[in-house]
């Protein structure tokens, strides 16, 4: 492989790491940001970092060169170069070694040194990706105003069959499109764990969907019954939802360690695997954090800031967790 090339996924890596281990929402990460050296020349760094904290401005640039030859000398200082009349902490981060020279200007310039560290394949790296499918069902469909109105919508709409039946074709033509956009869009900000892979696993097939009461709000909603206009303001439901498993994708990986140059200090433990779906380029990764957090990836690294970085991750496997194999259920294929 080629060192540019090389270097482009140290810095790819190096960011998604970042990424996983910022705990502060006042943090932006960017990458190939442009800063002006002491002559006002526009100069290039890997990756950029903002921080606020107590309400002063933390800046940090990142370097990620990966040469067979090692990190020299020279590196160093071009890198310094770039920072030293910016108030720019410098971290300087390799997948291969840095020479004496190199360390010693380092630690001269206040220079950090961090490293990638090829390492075994351990239980805490990616084995297989299982991409699943959310469908749902409503049922029970109840049209509610106050509780005045409420009874009298239902009446109506309960006994009588073409009300009923324009009622079902309304939900089916208008409301059914909002519901799934709801349920992309919000689902998991009310109910967080049904993002979670173990929720998921839990719930494969219809047979074992899950069931959430819901109430819909709309303005101006109205059906006529024996010319009458009838107004309502609500819909009560029952959403069924369920996942179905669409493929499982076994992967190959890389698993890093992230260190300081001398081996010690442990960041975090990384590995990555890159695939495409589709003709799309995609990478997953799993970052373990020595706060004993654990971070997934998933996205295209052509657009690195829409990179889905969550803490939904099952290590193990389905099996580990008492949950069957969700491949083998017929439901769910």
């Amino acid at each position: 492989m080629k060192e540019k090339k090389k270097g482009d996924v140290l810095e790819l890596m190096v960011f998604i790491l970042e990424k996983s281990l910022c705990d502060n929402p006042n943090t932006r990460i960017e990458t190939n940001r442009k800063v002006k050296d002491r002559d006002g020349i526009d100069r290039e760094v890997d990756i950029y970092v903002t921080t606020y904290v107590n309400g002063l401005s933390l800046k940090y640039a990142f370097e990620c060169k990966d040469y067979k030859r090692g990190i020299e000398l020279k590196h160093i200082v071009d890198f310094h170069s770039r920072l030293e009349t910016n108030g720019i902490l410098g971290l300087f981060v390799t997948s291969s070694y840095y020479q004496s020279g190199a360390i010693a200007k380092a630690k001269a310039l206040g220079i950090q040194l961090l490293r990638l560290k090829k390492r075994e394949v351990h239980t805490d790296s990616i084995s297989a990706l299982l991409f699943a499918r959310k469908l749902f069902r409503v049922s029970d469909v109840q049209v509610v105003g106050d509780p005045f109105e409420g009874r009298i919508v239902n009446e109506i709409v309960n006994g009588c069959s073409d009300c009923r039946e324009a009622m079902h074709r309304r939900i089916e033509k208008d409301f059914r499109e909002y519901i799934q956009e709801q349920l992309e869009n919000g689902l998991e900000e009310i109910f967080p764990e049904t993002g979670h892979p173990t929720h998921i696993l839990k719930h494969i097939g219809e047979k074992r969907a899950k069931e959430l009461q819901c109430v819909a709000q709309y303005e101006d909603a109205s059906f006529t019954h024996e010319g009458k206009l009838i107004p309502f303001g609500f819909i009560a439901m029952k959403l069924h939802i369920w996942w179905v498993m669409t493929e499982h994708k076994p992967v190959e990986v890389n698993s890093f360690s992230y260190i300081k140059h001398d081996d010690e200090g442990l960041r975090a433990t990384f590995s990555m695997s890159e695939f495409f779906i589709e003709g799309e380029r995609v990478i997953a990764s799993v970052s373990s954090l020595n706060t004993g957090e654990t971070k997934f990836t998933i996205g295209n690294p052509a657009n690195k800031d829409k990179l889905d970085v969550s803490n939904r991750v099952l290590l193990g496997g389905a099996k580990d967790y008492d949950l069957g194999s969700p491949m083998e259920d017929k439901d769910a294929l």
